[in-house]
């Protein structure tokens, strides 16, 4: 009896940190001290977080899509001219876009946060099939660190070579939730829209 009572407590333990093992993949949040991120709703997966930021993927076998924060060094004496180009520059860098051709890249600096940002969307067609990647990157100074950056990201590779509709809404919903904090570790509220 005692034996059979042992291995029924432990299946049930191996089952309860399962469930909260997939709990925790398909609902997952972050916080590092200086940011807080909730995943993008829809059954997002953590694929890997660090004290430098973290990284979403979509779940499924659907086209790529991907978000992530992550904390950046950032000059900190950037008038707003110059944060643009810096972002401008960073952004001809990603191995990911120099492979595709670039069918619209805009940049945009903003307050909306309440600290320094840039807003940069960006389409661009794969050579080969002709899918369409569409992304967002909103790159930040911290309000309280001038010398640190904050880059959210959120992308998706489309596999019918048109754009989503509802893409911007979901890289504004992802921005929303990423909750920047002061030295003391108090949340700055985020504002949802940007750009607008």
């Amino acid at each position: 009896m005692k034996p059979l009572l042992m291995t029924a407590s432990f299946v049930l333990i191996l089952l309860v940190g399962m469930a909260v093992s997939l709990w925790w993949q398909t609902h997952p949040s972050y916080s590092n001290g200086w940011l807080s991120v909730q995943a993008p709703e829809g059954g997002w997966r953590l694929s890997s977080s660090s004290n430098a930021g973290v990284a979403y993927a979509a779940a499924g076998e659907g086209p790529g899509e991907s978000a992530f924060v992550s904390m950046i060094g950032l000059p900190a004496d950037l008038s707003p001219e110059a944060m643009v180009e810096f972002v401008r520059h960073e952004s001809m860098h990603d191995p990911r876009i120099a492979r595709m051709q670039v069918v619209e890249s805009a940049f945009e600096y903003t307050v909306a946060r309440g600290y320094p940002c840039v807003l940069h969307r960006l389409t661009a067609q794969a050579p080969r099939d002709h899918r369409l990647r569409q992304q967002q990157a909103l790159t930040c100074r911290h309000p309280d660190r001038p010398g640190m950056g904050i880059v959210m990201g959120f992308s998706r590779l489309s596999g019918t070579g048109s754009t989503d509709p509802a893409f911007e809404r979901q890289a504004q919903a992802f921005f929303g939730g990423v909750i920047v904090h002061n030295d003391l570790g108090a949340p700055r509220h985020a504002v949802a829209s940007l750009g607008q």
